[in-house]
Formats: C-alpha cells, sequence, structure tokens
C-alpha cells in the first residue's frame, strides 16, 4: 500500500504537473520582462548590448522574449517557440553578460535557461491551448 502511495505514477497527475510548472514559469517570466516593458526609455540609455545589435534593440529582444514568452508560455501557445527565444535571452545573459560573476549572481539567468530547455523539449503540455487548436499529440 505504502509502495503504491509514494511510486505511483498516474499520467493525470504528471500532466497537472507540467502545467503547473508551466503556468508559473509563465509568470515569472511576465513578471521578469515587465518592469522592462513599462520602463524602457529608461533601461535603454545603458542597457547591456553584448551581441553588439545596439541597447535598444538588445533590450526590445529582452522584452519580448521575458514578457511576450512568457505570456506565450504560460498559455500553452506556440511554447516550444516561446521556449527557444527564452532560452537564447538566458543563455547570452549567463554565458556572456555575466561570465565573470561569482555563481549566486547568474544563478537565475541559469535557472531560466535551463527551465527553457524543458519546455523546448517537452512542449506546453496536454493542458495548453497548444493542444486545443492545434491538435498536438503529447504523451507525457
Amino acid at each position: 500500500m505504502l509502495k503504491k502511495i509514494i511510486f505511483h505514477d498516474h499520467p493525470v497527475y504528471s500532466n497537472l504537473a507540467h502545467t503547473l510548472l508551466r503556468i508559473f514559469y509563465g509568470i515569472a517570466l511576465i513578471n521578469h520582462g515587465q518592469d522592462k516593458l513599462r520602463n524602457f526609455s529608461e533601461y535603454s540609455a545603458d542597457f547591456p548590448d553584448p551581441m553588439g545589435v545596439g541597447s535598444d534593440l538588445s533590450l526590445g529582444l529582452v522584452v519580448c522574449s521575458e514578457f511576450f514568452g512568457g505570456l506565450l508560455i504560460l498559455l500553452g501557445l506556440f511554447t516550444r517557440l516561446a521556449s527557444a527565444s527564452v532560452m537564447v535571452t538566458f543563455a547570452i545573459a549567463y554565458f556572456i553578460f555575466h561570465h565573470a560573476d561569482p555563481f549566486e549572481a547568474k544563478e537565475l539567468a541559469l535557472f531560466y535557461f535551463v527551465i527553457s530547455c524543458y519546455f523546448l523539449l517537452s512542449g506546453s503540455g496536454k493542458i495548453s491551448l497548444d493542444s486545443k487548436f492545434f491538435d498536438v499529440r503529447n504523451e507525457n
């Protein structure tokens, strides 16, 4: 009985866990990007430009990735595409912008990068707009 309680794996629980993680992650990304979106002009003056495309464009890409990508992930709509964008954003933050910083300063960027990798590989899940609108067959 105890073994069944501890090790029981039911698809409904897996789908619910996947959905809860996706929703929490989407909200976290939106929260991370909303300040940059609201205060774009203040941020753009000295926003880092590690790829050499200009501060305004760098900030615009980060806002699109964090805020709008987070919204898409939250909804489970184009989740893999949004996750790829977020993954690139935080790979640049971790490996280029924060490369010389101590781990504590870049830990959050690594967190966002790894979770984005998860959703890039796993997709939006059964409880998502991708599944509803595009008849996605998720086996998880």
